[in-house]
């Protein structure tokens, strides 16, 4: 297998910006990226992309089905982008609760031993602190009815 350039390109960037901006990226970014040439060809691929996308592709659209096809393609990344919140979503959301119920637990728990209660452990083993206050409870059920409430699998 031989490597073969076609063409070899020197870019000139004056703008003290710019070259700024690619060197902090290039070294956030270097452990993805095998040498800095690799990730400015990089930054030109998308560069090329991003440009054909707004340039090009806008004046191509002649026909409904080109129209109709762009749509599709937008929709199509929309619909990942969607799956990715909610997945994204549930996640916070198990996690959330999950800190609800240690953090009313260990109020409970706090409030038993300022008490004095010698049981309080015993209580934290058996359950019975997992219930949410009745303040709690209630903020939560007006939230759900305002935002709707999200299936979420455990």
């Amino acid at each position: 297998m031989e490597n073969k350039f076609e063409v070899k390109n020197t870019f000139r960037i004056y703008d003290d910006n710019i070259l700024s901006e690619m060197d902090s990226t290039f070294e956030y970014t270097k452990e993805f990226f095998k040498t800095k040439n690799s990730f400015l060809v990089e930054c030109i691929r998308r560069g090329v992309k991003s440009i054909t996308a707004e340039f090009v592709k806008q004046k191509s659209l002649k026909s409904i089905d080109d129209i109709l096809e762009t749509m599709k393609d937008h929709l199509d990344s929309t619909d990942k982008l969607t799956t990715l919140c909610m997945t994204a979503f549930r996640d916070i959301f198990k996690s959330t609760m999950i800190n609800q119920g240690l953090l009313n637990t260990s109020y409970k728990l706090l409030l038993g031993l300022d008490d004095g209660r010698s049981d309080v452990m015993f209580d934290v083993l058996e359950g019975p602190l997992d219930k949410l206050p009745d303040g709690l409870e209630s903020a939560i059920e007006d939230l759900i009815k305002q935002f709707g409430w999200c299936h979420v699998n455990a």
